[in-house]
């Protein structure tokens, strides 16, 4: 790959000018089969705003359909994406076990869309359950770390004569601290 980076809990690894979002679940379907009582499925119109920036983050949200952005406003009222979560993606799995779960940024339905909410309990529930679960959202916290690295790395060890550092830091840095 040229680069990798996630956000959010959606791993973006970008090869010349193309994203590969690789998910939490390929198939998101057996949660709703074989574990309906630890889901919450619902349903938000284009433009609602699901999680405000400052609330606490009390579930996973795995988007079943539609896309999900996370932004923040800044003082004049410009929206700025930090991300876009699409199908089969998640936001607040990086949250939902910090020693500070606030959302960083507001989580708004770009389009109408179904969310699957997994509270902490239940999330702790599935992955003592579910192998398969507890295997993928383990990998993707991890290469959250290993990607974010990488990300780090490509900001701070390019050669100064390549590189405007400040323009890189104000491009990408704030996708991971505020999300």
């Amino acid at each position: 790959y040229d680069s990798a980076f996630q956000m959010n809990g959606c791993a973006r690894i970008r090869s010349g000018n193309h994203f590969y979002y690789p998910k939490l679940l390929e198939d998101i379907s057996f949660l709703e089969n074989e574990y309906k009582s630890k889901i919450t499925l619902a349903s938000f119109k284009k433009g609602e705003i699901i999680f405000h920036e400052g609330d606490k983050c009390q579930a996973v949200g795995l988007v079943k359909t539609g896309t999900v952005n996370i932004s923040s406003f800044t003082y004049n009222g410009n929206e700025i994406v930090y991300n876009t979560i699409y199908p089969n993606g998640c936001f607040g799995n990086n949250l939902i076990f910090s020693s500070e779960p606030l959302y960083r940024g507001n989580v708004i339905a770009k389009t109408n869309c179904k969310i699957l909410l997994i509270s902490k309990n239940n999330l702790i529930f599935l992955m003592q359950n579910s192998n398969e679960f507890l295997l993928k959202y383990l990998e993707l916290q991890s290469d959250f770390g290993k990607e974010l690295n990488l990300l780090l790395s490509e900001i701070w060890y390019i050669p100064k004569t390549s590189r405007n550092s400040a323009d890189k830091v104000r491009q990408y840095c704030p996708l991971y601290l505020l999300s």
